[in-house]
């Protein structure tokens, strides 16, 4: 794991396009084993503070799990929060935790498959006989 983040970090430190350092995204263990997600967490946050001393961008993870207690226990170690498809959670959580900082990790996504049209553009396909997902954006996924 410290050969990984010192790599990264220390390639990119000192790029000014660098903002944040994320750490993890859609983390099980944040979900499943707070105590576990936490020292994970805890350790990956060493490791870049380690790497980049002068802390010129901060840390942060993204997930989907943010309804579950667990990661709100991860998320208070970071305090720079990113939500995957959790926009309707963002008044709550902001009155609940007023010290984090929450934006967007994912916030939409769409697939489709290059080349190929399904009509109507009205309807909603996501599969179709051939297998495929309309280029024209009508195949919605359920996450976002």
């Amino acid at each position: 794991m410290e050969r990984d983040v010192a790599a990264w970090v220390r390639r990119d430190r000192n790029s000014p396009s660098v903002i944040l350092w994320s750490v993890g995204n859609e983390i099980a263990d944040t979900h499943t084993d707070a105590q576990k997600g936490a020292q994970i967490l805890s350790r990956l946050m060493s490791l870049v503070q380690k790497h980049d001393p002068k802390g010129h961008a901060q840390v942060t993870f993204c997930s989907n799990y943010m309804p579950w207690e667990n990661t709100q226990r991860c998320a208070d170690l970071v305090k720079l929060v990113g939500y995957n498809y959790g926009e309707a959670l963002y008044e709550k959580h902001h009155h609940e935790h007023p010290d984090w900082i929450l934006y967007g990790g994912e916030t939409c996504s769409t697939v489709q498959s290059r080349g190929i049209y399904h009509f109507p553009l009205s309807q909603s396909v996501l599969a179709d006989d051939d297998l495929q997902c309309s280029a024209l954006g009508n195949s919605a996924t359920s996450w976002g």
